[in-house]
């Protein structure tokens, strides 16, 4: 049996279906895993949970039809379940109520609605079961039951399956071979085989992205790196030059990167802290001592703005050092970026702030030594592979401010080596978070006015930039209208979707102090640094995550003066919203938000690529995570010193010549 033609039940309308979902070969068809297991259970507790249930009873009434107001069609009919009179509906097949007659026992799947006293089916059977279990694929085009059928012609071809895992750890964990594997992850007949098959699926995802992690490190430590030798001083002039004193933390943070970079291998290292802890500083320090080794260095940020406040920041130290400094963005005009493309190549540039431009294939470097990421969290375990990949032998500092939490870092982040700054720098003052309803809000409006007249600046955010059909939340238009009416508030509104140059501009402006209220969608999340700013307000702040309101507050509060972030939300009672009224560590918060929202959607939509485990949880199934670490290592490092012996080897292989640039 060599395609998919040849297994029986696949024709050409049934190849194109499954072609569709990128099945292509009889392994894809094999492998690919059902979408959902569902396993009919009787419970004869059915009223005392919102589960779904499988009941049995008698019919007591032959059913009839009604229309619901809401259009829908449904059947009514009363069942003894157990000894209780039991009302049924079942929406939409009302052709049922002429095969459902008076003293039929049936099998009832659904869920009881406790408030309406009433059982809503999903799925009858015309027969007694206990237990039953469904496989349900969700392929568009093939029904579930003519995939199995088609699935049991390839599981009776004797087809040849290459076991996936070391043979040593299917004894130790008593997991299931791959032959009963594989054919009870698509022919279940009982609540324990879904277990064990689950068991099996989870333990073989986190054990491979275990190993990923780890060859990525091994990969990283091992690659060619020029040795850094100090011939300039720039890196002591510099925090000569600073004017404040570094906190314990920042302290350790740069004796970790200036370690890193001297060392024989290449850093990798993330640094992590609150907002406005001054991981920043550290980058700059890291950056100047590559160049005091004689070495470029680059510095990537997601967005523009925060592009042009570091270069500006930087350069404020760097025209003193002598240190040459340049800015490269998409709106680089071309005689310039050429310019500077020209000047990499020759070493005439130390050191570039740039956005994602910077990894044009045209972009070479005379000798870079280091690649500094900011808001590391926006790039997964992959695309850092890719970055690597085209800097090799360069040392690489991440940075993030949002603090990754224990489990997830772990897993995560299992490639770098992590510092954290948790210390604050001396005179940061504590930001005071309420929560506001709308019918006060003329007195927050009030409170901007006085901030006003204190001097100070406001951010007000909303979710919206323009009102979207049937969503009632605030845009920043409705923001902008509220705030006019405050005498002498000059605003302005700044949104992703506005120009490069006009952001620029207003950015500049807001900083200057010629606006007092910057009205902005959360584009105003990442970096921007304003110390004259005291309030921020939240427009809709239930809507929001609560790592991007941690950040949204980090906005305020930054130089000696106090900050001020109010929640507008009349969902008082709202966890997330009263988690940040009583938190102020970010640290706190990342665990708060992780075990609320989980890994997967803790940093919103920039998720893609950042954690693929499609089957198991770090939450749910640590103790299984812990395990596959423990084994991953010691099987790679048996493969790295030259004596493994497990089944896996070639799989290892093909994985360290493609993480290698070697296969594409």
């Amino acid at each position: 049996m060599n395609s998919l033609l040849d297994v029986k039940g696949i024709g050409q309308k049934s190849l194109a279906a499954l072609k569709k979902e990128n099945i292509n070969t009889i392994n894809d068809l094999i492998y690919r895993y059902p979408k959902e297991y569902i396993i009919y259970e009787e419970n004869k507790d059915f009223m005392s949970t919102d589960l779904k249930s499988l009941i049995i009873g008698d019919v007591l009434s032959s059913p009839y039809f009604i229309k619901l107001p809401t259009g829908v069609n449904a059947i009514i009919f009363y069942i003894n379940a157990y000894g209780i009179k039991l009302k049924c509906l079942y929406f939409g097949m009302d052709y049922l109520k002429f095969k459902i007659h008076e003293g039929n026992r049936l099998s009832l799947y659904g869920r009881y609605n406790s408030c309406k006293k009433e059982f809503h089916i999903e799925k009858i059977f015309f027969q007694e079961i206990l237990s039953k279990v469904e496989v349900l694929y969700g392929i568009k085009g093939i029904l579930d039951k003519k995939h199995q059928n088609t699935l049991l012609e390839v599981f009776k071809s004797n087809i040849s399956l290459k076991e996936t895992l070391p043979k040593e750890l299917i004894n130790k964990y008593k997991l299931l071979p791959i032959e009963k594997y594989l054919y009870l992850s698509h022919f279940p007949l009982t609540k324990n085989d879904i277990k064990e098959v689950m068991r099996r699926r989870k333990y073989e995802e986190m054990f491979w992205y275990s190993i990923r992690l780890r060859m990525l490190k091994e990969n990283i430590i091992k690659s060619p790196k020029e040795k850094r030798n100090v011939v300039y001083d720039y890196h002591k002039l510099f925090l000569d030059m600073l004017g404040f004193e570094l906190t314990n933390d920042q302290l350790n943070a740069i004796n970790d990167c200036k370690k890193d970079i001297l060392s024989n291998t290449i850093m990798n290292r993330l640094i992590q802290g609150d907002v406005s802890c001054g991981k920043t500083i550290v980058a700059f320090y890291s950056m100047i001592f590559e160049v005091s080794c004689g070495m470029q260095a680059i510095m990537m940020v997601p967005t523009l703005v925060l592009a042009l406040q570091h270069y500006n920041n930087l350069s404020k130290y760097a025209n003193n050092l002598g240190i040459r400094i340049a800015l490269l963005t998409s709106d680089t005009k071309k005689s310039i970026r050429d310019d500077i493309i020209n000047r990499l190549k020759m070493g005439t540039i130390d050191i570039i702030i740039s956005t994602h431009s910077i990894l044009n294939d045209n972009i070479k470097f005379k000798n870079l030594g280091l690649l500094v990421i900011d808001e590391q969290h926006k790039f997964g375990v992959m695309q850092r592979s890719k970055i690597l990949n085209k800097y090799k032998g360069a040392d690489a500092l991440y940075m993030s401010a949002t603090p990754i939490p224990r489990t997830l870092g772990l897993t995560t982040f299992g490639d770098l080596d992590i510092t954290s700054i948790k210390e604050m720098p001396k005179g940061r003052s504590k930001i005071e978070t309420k929560i506001i309803p709308y019918k006060r809000l003329g007195g927050v409006l009030g409170f901007i006015k006085k901030e006003k007249e204190l001097g100070h600046q406001s951010y007000v955010v909303c979710p919206l930039i323009e009102s979207e059909m049937d969503i009632k939340y605030h845009t920043v238009l409705d923001a902008k209208r509220y705030i006019d009416e405050i005498d002498g508030i000059r605003s302005e509104i700044i949104t992703g979707k506005m120009k490069p140059k006009e952001k620029e501009d207003i950015m500049l402006r807001f900083r200057n102090g010629q606006i007092d209220c910057l009205i902005a969608t959360t584009i105003i999340e990442v970096g921007i640094d304003n110390n004259n700013a005291s309030t921020i307000v939240v427009f809709d702040a239930s809507m929001f995550g609560l790592a991007v309101l941690h950040q949204l507050r980090g906005r305020v509060g930054r130089g000696n003066i106090n900050g001020y972030c109010v929640l507008l939300s009349d969902d008082l009672d709202n966890k997330r919203l009263n988690a940040l009224v009583e938190h102020s560590d970010g640290f706190s918060i990342s665990e708060i938000d992780f075990k609320e929202r989980g890994a997967g959607d803790i940093f919103g939509n920039l998720q893609s690529g950042f954690i693929n485990l499609e089957y198991s949880s770090i939450i749910d199934d640590g103790n299984i995570w812990e395990c596959a670490q423990s084994d991953s290592k010691e099987i790679l490092d048996s493969f790295i010193n030259g004596n493994i012996k497990s089944s896996i080897y070639d799989e290892i292989v093909y994985l360290n010549n493609l993480q290698n640039g070697k296969i594409n």
